[in-house]
């Protein structure tokens, strides 16, 4: 639109990058339009009029409205109410409610900002007509506490983080991109509020002025929800995927709550259980949130008594003879004399009775975090199901995002930073990638085989093998391996029968057809009653899902999921088992294959 009237006064004022405008005669900095200017030329409203230095110069009155005056002067010292076209004395300074003059011991001196205010006077606040004084103040003095509140807040947050990310990257590791965004976002908001301060402290203001400033303060306390929502809690780059940090945030609520004393993590063989356990006890000998940190691995072949050797050597605690009682009397005395203890026991396979180990439940501080395959070994160990966390394969139920191949590039490059692989490369490995259905154990594998690996033809080799169920030396003895030990768990025939089974049927599995199909086996079988056969039924479909075999859709509870290397792994047992069978995994058969195959 320009500038259509008053031109002239532009003239007078350079506009600074922050957006005040100064004035060239008097170097005044401040903010608003012409009419802004020309009061401050003329020296009209109530506004700072250019002029040199206060000491030097007799200040008329050019206010030509009504003015109300606050007095920051002590209580103690006023002597009595400002009323219409009267003067009265606060502290041994004149003031009129008329003109906007202030008179005193200093002489004459014209009501502009603090720098005008003479040395040993009282603080003056400058509003125009329809604010009393005391309410006046009391704005001020609340904005200036606000301010104070937010800038200590934001430079806290920043303090925290910018610690957390040297201390990360002397280590050699990399920040999440998304981590510098956040930060953008705080310092702005922390430049803002210290801009609102300043201005308070050297200024005065119209009323309109200081609704202003009211306004951005309390705009910038509506967005501190959203920075905290938005907070990283997951710095470094090598921990991908929006589930990873939403199970840290879930880990630190329950670790915060009074009332938990067990925490399990659930979830299939290579999803990244133990890499959650790992990142939270980082994180709290980082934060020192507890006094210490007790990390214990189970596994297959554990007996009460290495577990309580393994605890007692960590706690510098000496425990004598082979007797597992008396040991554990002597564990849990001292485990009973300490607090603000985490205990975590990775990878238990079978329910563990804590109390002849010697670890007492339940004292105030302490936490037990189990991670495990099956979800039941959790419940038997008195973990309730709002204090488990479930973890997943990336992208479970959500096809669009793309953390799996994320963290693929990330595996592929070197020291934390992704690789670029070549245009004619990238569809292929995408390909890839999709075969690992989002598990990180086989996306970090297969990513570790291809490392520095460029040319066309090794890709389409890898990925041919894949297609054929040969998942090459790495995959099989690092995955496939790691995903059977679930499948030996099973101790049960019939159920390591119907997981076989299972793995013949397309995906998504309808429980119901599980169901029958068993029924139908146990009825060809022999005679037993309908009732009993449909509960047996049900009972090994639910350790199939215990046991991380099977995987529950997130949306409808009656279709289930076999996971693509759970899968293979099924396959290749079936083979092994002499079966002569012919499986495509998901793919579509449009004709009877030829007889040599």
């Amino acid at each position: 639109m320009g500038r259509p009237k008053h031109d002239h006064y532009w003239n007078e004022v350079d506009e600074e990058k922050d957006g005040k405008l100064k004035c060239k005669k008097c170097g005044h900095k401040f903010k608003g339009g012409v009419s802004r200017i020309e009061a401050h030329i003329k020296g009209t409203g109530g506004i700072r009029k250019c002029s040199p230095p206060l000491n030097d110069t007799t200040f008329s009155n050019h206010s030509e409205q009504h003015m109300n005056v606050i007095d920051t002067s002590p209580a103690g010292e006023r002597t009595e109410e400002m009323t219409d076209g009267r003067s009265i004395n606060h502290g041994g300074v004149q003031l009129s409610s008329l003109g906007g003059v202030v008179e005193g011991d200093q002489g004459m001196v014209e009501m502009v900002g603090g720098a005008a205010n003479p040395e040993n006077s009282p603080s003056l606040t400058l509003l125009s007509e329809g604010l009393d004084a005391e309410n006046g103040h009391g704005a001020v003095t609340t904005l200036e506490s606000d301010c104070d509140e937010l800038i200590s807040d934001l430079t806290s947050k920043e303090e925290d983080i910018q610690g957390q990310l040297q201390l990360m990257e002397s280590r050699g590791k990399k920040r999440k991109g998304k981590v510098d965004g956040w930060l953008k976002e705080l310092q702005d908001m922390k430049q803002r509020a210290i801009e609102v301060k300043t201005t308070l402290n050297n200024e005065m203001y119209l009323v309109e002025e200081l609704q202003e400033q009211m306004y951005l303060v309390e705009e910038l306390k509506k967005k501190i929800p959203h920075l905290n929502n938005e907070m990283p809690l997951v710095l470094s780059n090598e921990f991908v995927g929006r589930e990873f940090e939403e199970n840290v945030e879930k880990m630190w609520d329950l670790l915060r709550e009074d009332k938990v004393f067990i925490i399990g993590i659930h979830g299939m063989g290579g999803v990244g259980k133990t890499f959650l356990a790992t990142y939270m006890e980082s994180e709290i000998k980082r934060t020192k949130t507890f006094k210490d940190v007790v990390w214990v691995t189970v596994s297959h072949d554990f007996t009460i008594f290495k577990l309580q050797q393994h605890i007692a050597e960590i706690l510098k605690i000496k425990l004598y003879g082979d007797d597992e009682r008396e040991r554990a009397v002597i564990l849990a005395s001292e485990l009973e004399k300490r607090e603000n203890i985490v205990l975590i026991l990775d990878d238990v396979w079978k329910y563990i009775d804590m109390e002849k180990v010697g670890i007492p439940l339940r004292i105030k501080g302490n936490k037990l975090i189990i991670t495990s395959r099956l979800r039941h070994v959790c419940r038997q160990m008195d973990c309730l199901p709002s204090n488990m966390i479930g973890v997943m394969p990336f992208n479970y139920g959500n096809i669009f995002d793309d953390d799996h191949f994320e963290l693929f590039l990330l595996k592929l490059g070197d020291h934390g930073t992704p690789s670029t692989l070549p245009s004619q490369v990238l569809g292929i490995a995408r390909s890839m990638v999709g075969k690992c259905e989002g598990l990180p154990l086989g996306i970090s594998v297969m990513a570790r085989t291809m490392k520095g690996e460029t040319r066309i033809h090794w890709w389409r080799h890898a990925l041919n093998k894949l297609d054929k169920l040969e998942m090459g030396v790495e995959m099989q003895e690092e995955v496939l391996t790691v995903l059977r030990r679930s499948y030996d768990n099973l101790t049960e025939k019939d159920v390591q029968k119907c997981f076989l089974y299972s793995a013949l049927l397309p995906n998504p599995l309808r429980r119901d057809l599980l169901i029958m199909n068993r029924v139908n086996m146990v009825l060809l079988n022999g005679k037993r009653r309908l009732e009993e056969i449909f509960d047996e039924a049900n009972v090994i479909v639910d350790k199939l899902i215990n046991h991380s075999l099977l995987l529950e859709d997130l949306e409808d509870n009656s279709e289930l999921t076999m996971h693509a290397l759970v899968r293979k792994m099924a396959l290749n047992i079936i083979k092994e088992n002499g079966s002569n069978l012919m499986v495509k995994c998901d793919e579509s058969m449009e004709k009877i294959p030829d007889i040599e195959e």
